[in-house]
C-alpha cells in the first residue's frame, strides 16, 4: 500500500514538473516565429469560393488565425473605389473659394473634416 501512495505522489510530482516545463515554453515562444506558422499554415488551405463571404469566413477563424484575422479586418474594410475621396475634393473646393482665400490650412482642414463627418 504505501509503495502504491508513494508511486502515487511521485507521479504527482513528476506530472506537476511536466506542466510547468510545458507552461514555460508556450509562454516563451516567439512572436515572430508564430506568426510565420500561423501564415504557413493560412497559405496551405484552400481558397474560398468566390460566392463565400470573405469577412464571414475569417470571423470562423478567427482563433486559428489570430494574428492574421487582425490584419485582415482592417484591410478588407477599405473602400474600393475612389468616391469618398472625390467627394471630399469637390467639398474642399467649396469651401476654400477665392473669398475665404485667408483660411489657414489647420482652419481649412477642420472645416472639411467636419463638413464630411457630419452628415
Amino acid at each position: 500500500m504505501s509503495n502504491k501512495v508513494s508511486k502515487s505522489k511521485f507521479d504527482s510530482l513528476l506530472w506537476r514538473k511536466f506542466d510547468k516545463d510545458v507552461k514555460k515554453i508556450k509562454t516563451s515562444s516567439n512572436p515572430t516565429a508564430a506568426g510565420i506558422i500561423e501564415v504557413d499554415s493560412y497559405l496551405k488551405k484552400t481558397i474560398i469560393e468566390r460566392h463565400e463571404d470573405p469577412l464571414l469566413w475569417w470571423r470562423n477563424k478567427k482563433h486559428q488565425y489570430p494574428r492574421l484575422y487582425d490584419l485582415v479586418t482592417k484591410r478588407l474594410i477599405t473602400v474600393g473605389t475612389s468616391v469618398p475621396c472625390e467627394r471630399l475634393f469637390s467639398k474642399a473646393g467649396q469651401i476654400i473659394t477665392e473669398k475665404r482665400s485667408r483660411l489657414t490650412s489647420s482652419k481649412a482642414s477642420q472645416i472639411i473634416f467636419l463638413n464630411g463627418n457630419l452628415e
